[in-house]
């Protein structure tokens, strides 16, 4: 086994992050949270897969559990977690200015959303 490589090791060159195409980043590997099911937390480098391996199954990690949203309008919610602290200030997103969904006075969503799409294409 050559190295075993953390956000840790990667940040003090600027590698922690990459550009994704909708003009976000996103991390290379976690880094005191992990966001997603199955996100990569250290990688091993190796002079042979077997060796690979091995280095791999030695990797241990300590997870906390904590608050799970899946449903987008919760998520939206000033309450909800926050993912990302690098960001939550931001006011645009990788496609301009972000919008908020309107509700009704019941809390439930509109009934009508509309939605505009760019086209290459002339209609």
């Amino acid at each position: 086994m050559l190295a075993v490589l953390t956000a840790a090791d990667l940040k003090p060159l600027s590698l922690h992050y990459m550009p994704t195409l909708a003009g976000d980043v996103a991390a290379v590997l976690a880094e005191d949270k992990v966001l997603y099911q199955n996100q990569e937390v250290a990688f091993v480098i190796a002079t042979d897969r077997y060796v690979a391996a091995d280095a791999a199954d030695l990797v241990e990690v300590e997870y906390e559990g904590l608050p799970v949203v899946i449903d987008p309008f919760k998520a939206m919610a000033p309450d909800a977690p926050l993912l990302r602290e690098d960001i939550k200030d931001k006011k645009d997103g990788a496609h301009g200015q972000r919008k908020h969904y309107i509700t009704s006075s019941t809390g439930r969503s509109a009934t009508r959303m509309r939605l505009t799409l760019p086209s290459e294409r002339p209609t």
